[in-house]
């Protein structure tokens, strides 16, 4: 109870962003494609400065047919741990520069799925290594390119490139809390 009660008393800046975006593997054969929804709160872990908590929900497709290529449902429970970013590059003038930044995300899921046709069966986990490019300002929104690979480990174990496109959005307006 005190924790939630100290989570919830937090000023909502501090809490952290609100992560809304699609998700993809790629390559040849079944690939998925759904949406996901989190949060991203700030973290202090050596290196390590965010975790994150994403719902994802999607489905199957077959890349190599026109007609009928969609097959089974999927849900998954991603967390991952995020660096800090690097900046790449400024755009704009003060007080509105847009930053061009760079980190590296390591995420890992647990799916359950109905009607899956790749052989990890209907559960499975993945683990990812995920070199993020990030694009706006770090107090503000900003959108994010997810672009790695993925392992994915149940009856068997298949590597895919997974493809991530976010956007970030904090949970108050106007920058930092008191």
């Amino acid at each position: 109870m005190s924790l939630a009660l100290s989570a919830l008393s937090t000023p909502l800046a501090a809490q952290g962003k609100i992560t809304v975006g699609l998700a993809a593997t790629l390559g040849e054969g079944w690939q998925i494609e759904g949406a996901d929804l989190g949060i991203v709160r700030p973290l202090a872990l050596g290196p390590m400065k965010y975790w994150t908590a994403v719902a994802r929900v999607g489905s199957f497709t077959d890349q190599g047919s026109f007609i009928g290529g969609q097959r089974g449902v999927l849900g998954a429970l991603a967390l991952g741990l995020r660096t800090g970013s690097v900046t790449v590059a400024e755009l704009g003038n003060d007080p509105d520069i847009s930053r061009i930044s760079f980190d590296v995300t390591v995420e890992a899921a647990g799916y359950v799925a109905a009607n899956s046709p790749i052989p990890q069966g209907p559960r499975w986990m993945s683990a990812a290594l995920l070199p993020t490019l990030r694009y706006g300002d770090p107090e503000q929104t900003q959108f994010t390119l997810l672009l790695g690979p993925m392992a994915f480990f149940g009856r068997g174990v298949d590597v895919r490139v997974f493809l991530g496109v976010r956007a970030e959005v904090p949970l108050t307006r106007g920058g930092r809390a008191p």
